[in-house]
């Protein structure tokens, strides 16, 4: 997703959208082990709703939607010696699960949006456990039976074709694997 693209994006659900199961608003705090839960949360819960992304986005004030900027900064945090977002990577499974960091102005100020594919084929996990939004708060998809039976039945939604056939292979052995 390009810069103005987001940058419009943004804009429109700030207008229009409180916080939801695919929508979380900060202004500076970016708590390492909180936005692993927000990617898991995020990406099943957008699966669920059956939407494009989910967003977590700093800068935006939480009650009243205003847009005050931040200084969160994911591309320098660091857990120990390792930075945030290899370290996230890691940590979020499966590995075809897929987010991406943005910085964007809105108002002259600098927001950071971060952008989460809906979970494909199976939930999306962190530190192996499951997560769900219930309205703004993230929960344990295993106390949620309900949304977890959404969650899989909305993988029957998404054509064969378009959905990822496995983890990430060394293109030398794809030929092995597809038994050529």
């Amino acid at each position: 997703m390009w810069a103005g693209q987001l940058t419009q994006t943004i804009k429109e659900l700030v207008r229009s959208r409180r916080e939801s199961g695919w929508i979380e608003y900060k202004v500076n705090v970016l708590d390492p082990d909180k936005t692993g839960e927000y990617i898991s949360a995020l990406a099943n819960s957008a699966a669920i709703d059956g939407v494009e992304h989910g967003y977590v986005v700093w800068g935006i004030a939480d009650g009243d939607r205003a847009v005050v900027g931040t200084s969160a900064d994911p591309w320098t945090d660091k857990i120990g010696n390792e930075d945030l977002i290899p370290w996230l990577r890691r940590l979020i499974t499966p590995a075809t699960a897929d987010f991406e960091f943005h910085e964007i102005e809105i108002e002259g100020k600098r927001i950071v949006v971060l952008v989460i594919e809906p979970a494909a084929s199976s939930p999306v996990q962190f530190r192996g456990n499951e997560f769900v939004r219930d309205g703004s708060y993230v929960k344990d998809l295993r106390r949620h039976p309900a949304k977890a039976k959404r969650l899989w039945a909305s993988f029957d939604r998404t054509a064969f074709e378009d959905r990822a056939c496995g983890d990430p292979v060394r293109s030398d052995d794809v030929f092995r694997l597809l038994n050529v």
